[in-house]
């Protein structure tokens, strides 16, 4: 998913980029509230958080499999997993109604916890977008493959990518990735417990 927090050169050629879990750079995000959820090991091996988008500058549309899908807009709230030892971040988004609409797998070179206590990633070009019927969709092979022949990533960052990627394909098919199920069956509790952080901040 390209995002405005993607960074360009004078030329509009991507570069690898650090991203956020509370989507720092994001300039069409007006105002959100991001909390963690869960510290490793407490639901599975690695950490959980949740993001509320207030107020969207508009709604952010993506299409996946030629089915167009709003994935940001006022009230939704985001959940992210970050798998320990593996490298891929998974976002989970959930609209006003409870509903999660959506799945998004960015393939990381590395995530970890900052000292502010939000996690980061450096992101690597390739992405898998999920419905929650569970049909898929690989994106920005291309990115890929151009980050390489412009000597951005190297050889072994883009094979790490592809890799990667192979392995949560085949996970997603034979249904033994569990951080889709994991959301799905606690969505509503995460939810009502991001907007409860989040009323009783303001």
């Amino acid at each position: 998913m390209r995002r405005d927090d993607d960074a360009t050169d004078d030329k509009g050629d991507v570069f690898m980029k650090r991203k956020y879990a509370d989507v720092t750079g994001w300039t069409t995000v007006i105002d959100k509230h991001f909390i963690p959820l869960a510290q490793r090991g407490e639901y599975f091996d690695g950490s959980i958080t949740g993001l509320v988008l207030t107020k969207m500058e508009e709604p952010y549309w993506v299409t996946c499999n030629g089915q167009d899908i709003c994935i940001a807009d006022d009230g939704y709230v985001w959940i992210q997993c970050f798998p320990a030892g593996r490298h891929y971040v998974m976002t989970a988004m959930i609209d006003q109604t409870g509903k999660v609409v959506y799945f998004y797998f960015d393939i990381v070179l590395r995530h970890a916890i900052g000292e502010n206590g939000v996690p980061w990633y450096d992101d690597l070009y390739l992405d898998l977008a999920m419905m929650p019927s569970g049909s898929t969709e690989v994106l920005d092979e291309d990115e890929l493959e151009e980050a390489f022949q412009n000597n951005t990533i190297s050889e072994w960052e883009r094979d790490l990518a592809v890799v990667e990627m192979e392995r949560l394909v085949t996970e997603v098919a034979n249904d033994t990735c569990i951080l889709p199920k994991l959301v799905l069956t606690h969505a509503t509790k995460w939810r009502d417990i991001v907007l409860k952080v989040k009323e009783s901040s303001q």
